[in-house]
């Protein structure tokens, strides 16, 4: 823009122009209102989502449930598998040092699959000792009373799995090993004694 230009001259005279103070009252007024429409969106958003939250907060525990009975739901013996339940009791005399070996033979032969998914509960105090084709998909879930064994062990006809028992003792091991169409239940109970 050159000096002599009728633009310059008027923009040179617009800035040389002092606001009235009812135009500034009117700003300062304007400047407020939308500061307190700022606050009171945030204010209002806060609101909608503070019982979004703490619903969601409530909800948590609520869908831990229905996850764990559509766990269950999805497991449940009666739908479409058949299910079998054994009892078996065995008597070893442990050693005077160290820990007894006993084999345990699953009915796993009774699965149509090449492959059943075993959970063994055992208590504190003994062990199992997969055999070598066993396919292992973690290590043991323990708590207070005892170890959650999970893995995948073939069917057809292997050495068994043996349990370790490491001191005298009434032990209760709860296996189960399921197939697309079998699920068996085997309740062993082992008594230890010196």
């Amino acid at each position: 823009m050159k000096p002599n230009d009728p633009l310059h001259a008027a923009l040179t005279k617009v800035r040389s122009v002092e606001p009235t103070p009812e135009l500034e009252a009117r700003m300062l007024k304007a400047l407020v209102e939308a500061e307190e429409q700022e606050n009171s969106a945030k204010q209002e958003l806060r609101r909608r989502r503070s019982p979004w939250f703490s619903h969601l907060r409530l909800s948590l525990p609520a869908l831990a449930s229905m996850a764990i009975a559509a766990h269950l739901v999805l497991l449940d013996p009666s739908s479409s598998e058949e299910t079998f339940e054994t009892f078996v009791e065995h008597r070893i005399d442990m050693p005077e040092q160290g820990h007894a070996a006993l084999p345990i033979a699953l009915s796993l032969a009774q699965h149509n699959a090449k492959f059943a998914s075993v959970r063994m509960d055992l208590p504190h105090g003994i062990k199992v000792s997969p055999a070598s084709r066993v396919l292992h998909t973690g290590e043991p879930s323990c708590h207070q009373a005892g170890c959650v064994y999970e893995f995948m062990h073939p069917t057809t006809a292997t050495p068994p799995l043996e349990v370790h028992v490491e001191k005298p003792g009434m032990y209760r091991v709860e296996v189960e090993h399921a197939s697309e169409s079998k699920r068996l239940r085997e309740i062993i109970v082992v008594h230890a004694s010196r």
